[in-house]
């Protein structure tokens, strides 16, 4: 007996759970199977593999009481002889499952909500996020799905998206109208129905004041004498701006230098407290605001790559993209002349000193354009001077080393929106610098060279961006 349990055991281990006493030995009521086995038809047969508790009917034919076992184990009552059938709980096979899931009706697993499909059997509850943005839309949703969430939806709720089908994380909404910027077709805070969007009326040069939404032109009068110089400036504000008047009344001589009654005793266009020989006809200056959008006609970009501009707001800067800048323009009426401009170091490369800014004077008009620039230095986080150097191009993007030929010390160094006022005054082989800091005492810084007796006159840069507000030329 011990010897064919043993057999029965290893034939179990190497056919797993069979439905047949592989020894296919008959039984009856005299004859019983062994131990693990149940006389089914005449024959020892093994029954279901599971375990569980379960309640079933059995059925079959016959007198007396029958007993049955379905998926588990459980108890059932009939007549007669025969094969029990019910449903239970428990963990082994799943013959509820065609699909192949192990997801079923009475699977340990759980049932299926899909069955016939192998890769859906679970009912998950999510939330709708269509774009993608994180933020979801409506209420739960439950999706028959493979037990995770599909691709557009979440499983956990977040703020209603006020832009359901555009990707707005964000959920910026700056006019308080429930729609989220990203798709609002009039963003219009002040509700002035100007704004930004293709349904509003049009744009908005300040969301914040149904007061205003268009600009207003105004015009420059830089020295505050009342007289106009250049075109107009466009500026979002109903009143003229600090340096600007509302109306053109005509072109100020001195541009920078106040001069109400704009006299010009010699009559050559240079008004007299501006004019270097004012009773001597010949005098002549330049002025560029820089107001409008374009340039005054005749400045060349030799350094910096075509990335120049106006910011509209009566300002020439050179972009950020490009750091050293160098920027030159023929000046008709002498050599010997006075340059100024008003600028402000930005976008300073504090990692790579040295950092220049200021004005350029007799340029070579052939490369590597060598001259004089009168500029401000930043040698380090400590370090500032005033300096008269010799400068040309290295390459399209790029400056030569300049070398000092002479130097002031400034009150500290140059800084990210440091503003400064130049003046380069350039007589015969004398040379005068003076750089005054916003607000400041100027530092004045004087040499003789006769390097350079003849070229042109512009702007300067090196690690840095320039922000001018102004260039005026005038002869000696």
């Amino acid at each position: 007996m011990r010897c064919l349990a043993v057999l029965v055991a290893v034939l179990l281990i190497l056919a797993g759970a069979c439905s047949v006493d592989l020894a296919g030995r008959r039984c009856d009521p005299d004859h019983e199977c062994l131990d693990g086995y149940q006389c089914i038809e005449g024959r020892c047969m093994t029954p279901f593999v599971g375990e569980g508790e379960g309640e079933g009917e059995g059925e079959g034919e016959g007198e007396g009481e029958g007993e049955g076992e379905g998926e588990g184990e459980g108890e059932g009552e009939g007549e007669g002889e025969g094969e029990g059938e019910g449903e239970g709980e428990g963990e082994g096979e799943c013959p509820a499952d065609t699909d192949g899931d192990l997801h079923g009706t009475g699977c340990a697993a759980g049932p299926d909500c899909a069955e016939g499909d192998p890769l859906t059997h679970t009912t998950v509850t999510v939330y709708a996020d269509v774009d993608g943005d994180t933020v979801t839309t409506g209420g739960a949703l439950s999706l028959c799905t493979d037990g995770t969430t599909p691709p557009g939806y979440r499983a956990t709720q977040t703020a209603p998206d006020n832009c359901p089908d555009d990707w707005n994380m964000s959920q910026f909404d700056d006019d308080g109208d429930g729609m989220g910027d990203a798709c609002d077709p009039c963003t219009d805070v002040d509700g002035d129905s100007y704004g930004s969007g293709a349904s509003c009326a049009g744009t908005d040069c300040n969301d914040d004041s149904n007061a205003i939404h268009a600009t207003v032109p105004y015009y420059n009068d830089e020295d505050a004498d009342g007289v106009t110089f250049g075109g107009a400036v466009q500026f979002c504000s109903l009143t003229p701006p600090a340096g600007y008047l509302a109306a053109a009344n005509g072109a100020d001589n001195c541009p920078q230098n106040a001069n109400a009654t704009q006299t010009d005793g010699d009559g050559d266009g240079v008004g007299d407290v501006c004019d270097g020989t004012p009773a001597v006809a010949g005098s002549s200056q330049f002025f560029d605001p820089f107001d409008g959008t374009s340039f005054l006609s005749g400045w060349t970009e030799l350094v910096g790559s075509g990335d120049h501009e106006l910011t509209g707001a009566g300002e020439y800067r050179k972009s950020e993209n490009d750091k050293d800048g160098m920027f030159l323009r023929t000046f008709a009426g002498s050599d010997d002349v006075i340059v100024s401009t008003d600028a402000v170091f930005a976008n300073l490369d504090g990692s790579n000193p040295p950092n220049h800014l200021g004005v350029l004077a007799r340029s070579s008009t052939t490369s590597p354009y060598t001259g004089f620039a009168c500029i401000a230095s930043r040698d380090g986080s400590t370090s500032g001077w005033a300096r008269i150097v010799e400068v040309g191009r290295s390459g399209s993007d790029s400056v030569t080393t300049a070398t000092t030929l002479a130097q002031g010390a400034l009150p500290s160094a140059p800084n990210d929106g440091s503003r400064y006022q130049f003046t380069f005054d350039v007589l015969g082989s004398s040379l005068t610098c003076t750089v005054t800091p916003d607000g400041g005492t100027p530092v004045v810084v004087t040499t003789t060279s006769a390097a350079h007796p003849t070229g042109r006159v512009g702007l300067y840069a090196r690690n840095a961006e320039i922000r001018a507000r102004w260039f005026l030329v005038t002869t000696h």
